[in-house]
């Protein structure tokens, strides 16, 4: 694999297949079954100018890689690591995502949604505070009954500490229900008629 190449210290063999990365990857990487390299090499192999992109998407499609830090990937598309489930869920992530401009919201909530994923952001060993939903910016994505499922909103309020004044607009009834039962707003004249 490509990790056992960089790690050999043969710098002449390095050099050459760097020189000749697209062959590489298609002639030698991709005929494996699974694409078992560090994170730093398939970080450097996304990240390549060199590399045509139809390799990186085979790369992808064959790593168990899961990439830690998704701001480390500057040169391949987020959305199909996003997708591929190749990207640790991690607030900083998700962060991440919402902050990318050319990331659609629909994109970061398909990802959301998968049980895998949301039970290990929003558990109730994660325990966020008013700054943190602040600083990470999950209002932006979470209160939007038409694309985050019921279970992953409930997941998400079992995480946080906020209490809040008022709904959010546009609420559904399962997520007005889901707030009220778990207790995450306030009583007061405009939540009354719901409580």
């Amino acid at each position: 694999n490509y990790t056992s190449i960089i790690n050999s210290n043969r710098n002449h063999l390095i050099s050459n297949i760097n020189s000749n990365i697209n062959k590489y990857v298609e002639c030698i990487l991709l005929q494996c079954e699974i694409i078992k390299d560090y994170e730093i090499d398939i970080i450097y192999l996304l990240n390549s100018n060199i590399l045509e992109n139809i390799l990186k998407y085979e790369i992808v499609n064959k790593m168990t890689t899961i990439i830690s830090d998704i701001n480390k990937v500057n040169n391949f598309s987020w959305e199909y690591l996003l997708e591929k489930q190749k990207i640790e869920p991690s607030a900083n992530n998700i962060k991440a995502c919402i902050e990318n401009k050319d990331l659609d919201n629909i994109i970061i909530q398909r990802y959301i949604n998968n049980l895998t994923i949301y039970t290990k952001i929003f558990n109730s060993k994660c325990k966020y505070t008013n700054e943190d939903i602040d600083n990470f910016r999950f209002e932006d994505i979470m209160f939007d009954s038409e694309n985050i499922n019921p279970n992953v909103f409930e997941a998400f309020l079992t995480s946080i500490d906020t209490i809040y004044s008022d709904f959010f607009e546009d609420q559904s009834k399962d997520f007005l229900s889901i707030i009220i039962k778990m207790k995450k707003v306030e009583t007061n004249i405009n939540t009354y008629i719901y409580t």
